[in-house]
């Protein structure tokens, strides 16, 4: 009979399969704004008003610092990298594999310190 895996680490595990994505898509849409937009305050267009060209240059600059401050790009790859680990393991355990629970939860252990804490960094 398989073993299961103990359910805070699958609850873990399925939580981080969901937060990558949207890490990731957070990631995208901020750059994309930071860059459109200050490739537009940039680019002088005449037809935008004062008001439409401060907003566009403080979505650029809040993007950018959101950004930098929060390594969002980082934490994703942290808990992509997580992820297939635990995934690896609860796997090789789940089939009775060479992995004894022991192990699993070590492996649980690095992976969470692979994630990391969010570590607000001062722009």
């Amino acid at each position: 009979m398989p073993r299961t895996a103990p359910d805070n680490v699958t609850r873990n595990l399925h939580a981080w399969g969901r937060q990558v994505p949207l890490l990731r898509t957070v990631h995208a849409i901020l750059g994309i704004v930071a860059t459109l937009s200050s490739v537009l305050v940039a680019a002088k267009i005449n037809t935008f008003k004062p008001i439409q060209i401060q907003w566009l240059a403080f979505a650029a600059a809040g993007s950018i610092g959101l950004l930098t401050a929060f390594d969002l790009g980082g934490k994703a790859n942290g808990m992509r990298r997580a992820w297939r680990r635990l995934n690896a393991a609860v796997t090789l355990y789940e089939a009775d594999g060479p992995i004894s629970l022991e192990q699993l939860v070590k492996i649980y252990e690095e992976c969470e310190a692979m994630i990391g804490d969010v570590k607000a960094t001062p722009f």
